[in-house]
């Protein structure tokens, strides 16, 4: 560039004033100057760049160097924002190396805040190898600029946006991965205490709110969690969208994980006898509960009557020589009324009347059968080739019984498939399913037997209760993904993860209210009603009485099973109901105001709009499903049903930046904005920043893709 060159666009800006209209002003003088279009804010304008960033960006470096003049300094960094709007672009920018420039801009007061609002735009729908970058290159110069300046709220605000962004990709399980090193070289505990501070100054803005509040919990498996964060989880989950409640119950459940105890839910069968037989030895309380609930009518009395029924059913069966086939058809009822139907194991059963004992398989000593469970094939053989028809399902009862008693999982859930496609009222292949797979395919098979024929033979009580039991807390599992990350992994739109929580809360609210007080689902189910209560916005008082029906329920669990000698484990979910009725009102005291000035309610809906989004997620209709796939997360455990899930939650920003005057197209697949993207050959619909995004997309795009279809 000229002497005279350089001399005219410095007269150029030095003519401008200082106004925002000024500043305009200069930016369109330097575009000018770049050749660059006057507007970049249309997709057309950052297509034209593309092709020629790379004559236009060494012109752009080489003045940032050469002039003094800190304004056009200044209006170049904020041309690479602009263009980074663009995800593509800002790849390539990244790649030159414009991030010096940037960084070296925020030194200068004048400018120290431009350079910082350049960064958040440029972080704002960063990938993971960017934010990963910009938070290794600016994590320890932000936290100067913000101890150095703590009077500029303007500074600590920005500098905490670009901070929250960038460190996103530090704790992502992707970077984990490729550099398991970096998270712990950068002071990720400094940046969480530089969050907590900045909340507890007068008036913070709701994007700092919830910038601070998602980042504090994408980082609580890499710091110390203080007293101060853990208060702002538990306060946040009163939040006015079910995004960043979600975004809180996250923080709880991941800080949990070093405590949890995971519950294999195995039972002693002679607990159920110990009950029966000493109910009168029994705590008070204990025992009330049960008398006034009735024993007869309880858990442990139904397991155990369940069980003489199969020893008095095999007894006959070998007395009358050994057929399987009325013994069989007595059995799958019994299955059908009680989750342990008959006490498994290799040991006799003796006959009261002749006082002949019985071992597995109906022999008198030993024989080559290893458990009782092993007669449940034989049962459904001799069923089917009795050959009536309608019986079938009986067979099948069995078939699937034993299968989960092997825990051949796989081979169940095919073969309830099987019985479910043949009879969509089948609600014991809908059970299987759903106890078999902890997923959406899971839920779907519960909600679905929910609505079979009731019947001694088919939807009992025992099936109705076990069906509400898996489908409010699988409901709860996949509602919390759906809201976290959105569409990707075959999770559910947002909305529909709205819907499974508040629908999942019903669930369990009846469940809570038709089972027997020893049930031994109570533990689970009361620590998660404790939990949607205070999430669903409903009232709560400091003494949280509002809840105390479900508190009583599960301290009467705990008591139940400490009584009959079962431990009872403290689980991820029972961890996070015990933090709130600890600590909830003291969180509520320090964060309660801060969490409730972030006023953006969710527009509201009805149960009638909530049946349709859930009939439609049903039928696999969820309309959400490609265009929210966006975000990268790190995985956390979260038990259900005493088993345990790993499942990613996303940060994804729902505070608007400036967006191009026409949209620009954003990929399918990661969510991420170029003017450049590619085209689905087999469609012409979906589109993609490159080979990549479009393969890992693949999975979900082929059902809708014409070409898949031809």
């Amino acid at each position: 560039m000229t002497r005279k060159k350089a001399a005219t666009i410095e007269a150029l800006v030095g003519k401008v004033d200082g106004s925002p209209e000024g500043w305009v002003r200069i930016l369109s003088i330097l575009c000018r100057h770049f050749g660059l279009p006057s507007d970049l804010s249309t997709r057309s304008a950052l297509k034209r760049i593309h092709g020629k960033l790379d004559e236009i960006y060494p012109r752009m470096a080489q003045e940032f160097e050469r002039t003094p003049d800190v304004r056009i300094k200044g209006g170049i960094v904020d041309i690479y924002a602009k263009m980074c709007m663009d995800v593509i672009l800002r790849n390539r920018l990244f790649g030159f190396g414009f991030l010096g420039q940037l960084l070296s801009l925020s030194a200068i007061p004048s400018c120290r805040n431009l350079a910082l609002d350049s960064l958040v735009t440029i972080t704002h729908h960063g990938g993971p190898e960017v934010r990963t970058e910009i938070a290794r290159a600016t994590c320890v110069p932000l936290l100067t600029l913000m101890k150095d300046f703590p009077e500029d709220r303007d500074t600590t605000d920005l500098a905490l946006r670009a901070l929250s962004h960038s460190i996103i990709g530090v704790v992502s399980n992707d970077a984990k991965q490729t550099e398991p090193a970096l998270a712990r070289s950068l002071p990720l505990q400094d940046v969480a205490q530089a969050f907590i501070d900045a909340l507890h100054q007068p008036n913070p803005t709701p994007t700092l709110i919830t910038h601070a509040t998602t980042c504090l919990v994408e980082m609580s498996q890499d710091v110390k969690v203080s007293p101060s964060m853990s208060n702002l989880f538990l306060a946040g989950l009163r939040y006015n969208d079910w995004y960043h409640r979600s975004r809180c119950l996250s923080g709880l459940l991941i800080t949990s994980i070093p405590q949890a105890e995971h519950d294999k839910r195995l039972m002693d069968p002679t607990s159920a006898v110990k009950c029966l037989m000493n109910i009168a030895e029994a705590p008070t309380h204990v025992r009330e509960t049960m008398q006034t609930w009735g024993m007869n009518r309880s858990f442990m009395y139904k397991m155990a009557f369940s069980n003489r029924e199969f020893a008095a059913t095999m007894v006959a069966a070998y007395a009358s020589g050994g057929s399987m086939y009325v013994a069989g058809k007595k059995i799958a009822k019994l299955i059908l009324g009680v989750e342990m139907p008959f006490f498994d194991g290799f040991f006799p059963i003796k006959d009261p009347a002749s006082e002949k004992v019985y071992f597995p398989g109906g022999g008198t000593s030993a024989s080559g059968f290893q458990m009782w469970s092993d007669t449940l094939p034989l049962c459904s053989k001799a069923i089917r080739e009795n050959g009536v028809a309608n019986e079938y399902s009986l067979a099948d009862i069995l078939d699937l019984k034993f299968l989960l008693l092997r825990k051949r999982f796989p081979e169940a859930i095919a073969l309830a498939t099987q019985t479910t496609e043949r009879n969509p009222d089948f609600a014991y292949g809908h059970y299987v399913l759903a106890v078999s797979q902890h997923d959406q395919h899971g839920l779907r098979a519960a909600k679905k037997g929910l609505k079979c024929t009731k019947g001694s033979m088919n939807l009992t009580r025992f099936m109705r209760l076990q069906m509400l039991q898996h489908s409010g807390q699988l409901a709860c599992d996949i509602g919390l993904r759906a809201l976290e990350n959105p569409g990707r992994d075959g999770n559910p739109s947002s909305r529909v993860g709205g819907a499974f929580l508040t629908t999942a809360k019903k669930e369990l609210q009846t469940f809570f209210a038709e089972a027997s007080p020893d049930h031994r689902d109570f533990r689970s189910v009361c620590s998660w009603l404790i939990v949607l209560h205070v999430m669903s916005g409903e009232e709560i008082s400091d003494d949280l009485h509002e809840i105390k029906p479900y508190v009583d329920r599960l301290n009467f669990a705990l008591d139940f099973n400490k009584w009959l000698g079962i431990y009872s484990p403290r689980t991820q979910i029972r961890l996070v109901a015990e933090s709130i009725l600890q600590h909830f009102p003291a969180a509520r005291k320090q964060w309660g105001e801060v969490v409730s000035s972030y006023d953006e309610k969710e527009p509201p809906v009805t149960d009638e709009s909530m049946e349709r989004d859930i009939a439609a997620w049903m039928e696999g209709l969820d309309g959400e499903d490609e265009a929210d796939c966006c975000g990268h997360g790190h995985g956390h455990l979260h038990d259900h049903d005493g088993h345990a899930h790993a499942h990613s939650h996303s940060h994804t920003e729902e505070v608007a930046l400036p967006e191009p005057k026409k949209d620009l197209y954003r990929c399918s697949f990661c969510h991420n904005p170029s003017a450049v993207l590619r085209k689905c050959a087999g469609c012409s619909e979906a589109r993609y920043c490159d080979a990549s995004c479009q393969k890992q997309h693949w999975s979900i795009h082929k059902r809708k893709c014409k070409s898949s279809k031809k």
